[in-house]
């Protein structure tokens, strides 16, 4: 496990020299200039868990050092960029070597990537129901060898779908420093963070569908009329015309109206119900229709729904065969998961949402 989390760490710093995506040493940095930063990231590393020679300047060995002064330095992105990511994943991770930074007003951008790319969702960074910022746990730390650093933890509303691509935009001034000086440059297109969900069982397709009520309800509730049986046409007489003809002069009212037509033997216009359609990037609401496809492949044989707290109503809990899943937002800011067993009962994963 230790080779495998330094290869990684290996890899991910070989990635950051050669692309340098927030920023590299400066060329022009004076012998001066680079005593400071020298001494400035032995004190810090010596007050941190950092190993000599690293520091947030320099996480890694062979990789140039930062001036954390003009530029944020090094990040890393998980999932990664142009690699696959098993299903399950729910929420997006940037992580810096360094503490003194905070979320700005910057918004970062979900695509979807098909034929074209399609926004899907986006979130000011400093949301803090859509980004939660934190420390890095000692198991991130370890698995980057990084003595410190910083997380933004990304939670977008729209679930990441089984076999399709994404990437994510960070607009300028997404992170920046505690004082604001220095702020991360604009991050974009398909080639910036890229990313591939794969997997043979999960969620997809979650959505939203927003309670209508008043008019709305009860054009959505109804239905087209029976059309009458058609009788026996009368033979013509030289009788007077037996429809009853409405004054041209009055004001038709709309009950009299169908009576007449009724009477006449004309059948009303059908009227159609309104096509509510889903919506992926809203916030659910207490009353909103909830729908999914749920996906049970390779090893998993059954899924079982759970609510943290009450807050969404599923028809059925417990599934052994792939299908669409429908319930009822009960409470606004809903928590529930998925979790995913085997044929024999073990856990085979989980996805939360929140």
């Amino acid at each position: 496990m230790k080779r495998e989390r330094r290869a990684l760490a290996l890899t991910i710093a070989a990635l950051l020299a050669l692309s340098a995506p927030v920023g590299a040493a400066s060329a022009e940095a004076t012998n001066a200039e680079a005593e400071n930063a020298e001494v400035s990231a032995e004190a810090e590393a010596s007050e941190s868990g950092w190993r000599e020679g690293l520091s947030p300047a320099k996480p890694y060995e062979g990789v140039p050092e930062v001036d954390l002064s003009k530029r944020l330095g090094y990040i890393m992105y998980n999932p990664m960029n142009t690699k696959s990511v098993e299903n399950g994943c729910q929420k997006l991770y940037v992580y810096l070597p360094r503490t003194d930074v905070k979320a700005g007003e910057g918004l970062v951008h979900l695509y979807e990537d098909g034929e074209k790319s399609e926004e899907v969702w986006q979130s000011a960074m400093n949301d803090a129901d859509a980004v939660r910022e934190r420390k890095m746990t000692e198991a991130e730390r370890e698995i980057l060898m990084w003595g410190d650093g910083t997380c933004f933890e990304i939670k977008p509303l729209r679930t990441l779908e089984l076999g399709k691509a994404y990437h994510v935009d960070l607009d300028r001034g997404c992170i920046c420093t505690e004082d604001g000086q220095v702020e991360n440059p604009e991050v974009k297109g398909s080639s910036a963070w890229a990313f591939r969900v794969e997997g043979e069982y999960g969620v997809s397709g979650m959505e939203y569908q927003r309670a209508v009520s008043g008019e709305a309800a009860e054009a959505e509730e109804a239905k087209p009329t029976d059309t009458p049986e058609p009788t026996d046409t009368p033979e013509p007489t030289d009788t007077p015309d037996p429809r009853i003809t409405p004054d041209p002069n009055a004001t038709p009212d709309p009950e009299l109206q169908a009576l007449i037509d009724l009477a006449n033997g004309v059948t009303p216009e059908p009227t159609e119900a309104p096509e509510i359609e889903y919506e992926a990037m809203k916030k659910p609401e207490a009353g909103d229709r909830i729908r999914f496809d749920l996906v049970l492949g390779g090893d998993a044989a059954m899924a079982i729904l759970y609510g943290h707290d009450g807050s969404v109503d599923f028809i059925e809990t417990t599934f052994e065969q792939s299908c669409e899943v429908t319930g009822e937002v009960l409470k606004e800011n809903p928590s529930w998961g998925v979790m995913f067993m085997d044929a024999d009962g073990n856990q085979l994963g989980r996805v939360d949402f929140r």
